[in-house]
């Protein structure tokens, strides 16, 4: 039975452990880490930090993933094999965190986003992948004007999990005391709104 498979979209991880890639693989899932540019510094964290995982967790791969290029010209297939299968889409979740802080980035984001769902829901199903955005709310403005074109331009369903169920998430889960920063943490949930019949090529 194949693994649930997840992407993730990060940004460049430059000194640190890809945190969110390695904590969800070590939870049993398979999940293909992406970054703008610098896959090359996020395989060396992964493999130097892979090592802590335990022996029932997924695997992790590392690639580059240019928001601000088309989703058209993505290789997604690329190393290819049945092994990689997992790496491809359909993808069963995709998460980004801390990426909205620039106002440049919002429309490759979440043109980036709207393309991956697309690619991940099958022909002829309206059930699309749960996307989660994970976010510092730095610049109220501005992440309301990126929620309201998710929903107005892209057709996504838009849903803010309450700070009831995030607390309980890092206290719980996480084991972290509430605070410290972590209260200034929102979680979304994107899914998008995908007609019964469509086209199956990639959006542009």
């Amino acid at each position: 039975m194949r693994r649930p498979s997840i992407c993730s979209l990060d940004l460049p991880c430059l000194t640190t452990p890809p945190p969110l890639s390695l904590a969800i693989a070590s939870l049993g899932y398979h999940v293909l880490a992406t970054d703008l540019a610098s896959a090359h510094l996020l395989k060396s964290n992964i493999a130097f930090n892979k090592l802590a995982l335990p022996p029932d967790a997924g695997t992790v791969k590392a690639m580059a993933l240019d928001w601000t290029e088309l989703p058209s010209q993505w290789n997604l297939a690329d190393e290819g094999s049945e092994e990689d299968d997992h790496f491809k889409p359909p993808f069963h979740l995709i998460i980004t965190a801390d990426t909205i802080y620039k106002e440049e980035l919002v429309q490759p984001l979440l043109r980036s986003l709207h393309a991956l769902a697309l690619e991940s829901t099958p022909v002829g199903s309206a059930n699309s992948p749960l996307i989660l955005v994970c976010l510092e709310r730095r610049d109220p403005l501005l992440l309301n004007s990126v929620f309201e074109r998710a929903r107005n331009d892209w057709g996504f369903k838009v849903q803010r999990v309450p700070a009831t169920k995030v607390r309980r998430a890092v206290e719980k889960g996480l084991r972290c005391e509430w605070g410290d920063g972590w209260s200034a943490i929102e979680l979304w949930k994107l899914k998008l709104n995908v007609p019964k019949i469509r086209d199956a090529t990639m959006a542009s």
